[in-house]
């Protein structure tokens, strides 16, 4: 019997060979998951369902010199203050439009017509609240507008949730206007 014990070390080297490779891929799982959870975000800001805007009227003028105007009123349709909005215009049919107010620039007509705001350097002012018009008239650069006739304009509105700015995805206007 001792001699039967002894020559059969075979099938004890494969266990520890599962067993090791069982705590490797359970090791390595717990660092991805610790990795992982770190970088991932862990709430995701949202705006009310109850945020709408809505373009009440525009005019939309071109000039030969590549100045065109576009002057845009908006009104808060929604329960909730909204504090800014993303506008952007293309040429009917494409898909993504070009920015016309971005809130990156420190000086000039983006940053402050990001906000919807009358005083937007003040950083407590107010948003556009509900039931208010917001009027603002932009140039439009000549690789935009290049022509007159059909475009897109798309107003996407954003609010402050939790002191930060929020996207409004479900709120998004997408209207077709004409430069003449």
């Amino acid at each position: 019997m001792r001699k039967w014990l002894s020559t059969d070390k075979r099938g004890v080297t494969e266990m520890l060979s599962y067993v090791l490779l069982v705590i490797i891929a359970v090791g390595l799982s717990a660092l991805v998951f610790n990795y992982l959870s770190v970088y991932v975000p862990k709430n995701k800001l949202q705006c009310s369902d109850d945020i709408a805007l809505a373009l009440q009227s525009y005019t939309c003028t071109y000039a030969q010199n590549g100045q065109t105007s576009l002057s845009i009123v908006l009104v808060n349709k929604g329960l909730f203050t909204v504090d800014a909005a993303y506008i952007r215009i293309s040429k009917e049919g494409r898909r993504v439009g070009t920015l016309l107010n971005n809130p990156e620039e420190e000086e000039g007509q983006g940053h402050c017509s990001f906000f919807l705001s009358d005083d937007c350097t003040n950083p407590n002012a107010q948003g556009l609240p509900p039931a208010k018009q917001f009027s603002r008239s932009y140039f439009v650069p000549a690789d935009i507008i290049d022509s007159p006739g059909e475009y897109k304009i798309e107003i996407q509105p954003a609010a402050y949730t939790n002191d930060e700015l929020a996207l409004c995805s479900n709120a998004v206007i997408i209207q077709p206007i004409t430069c003449t």
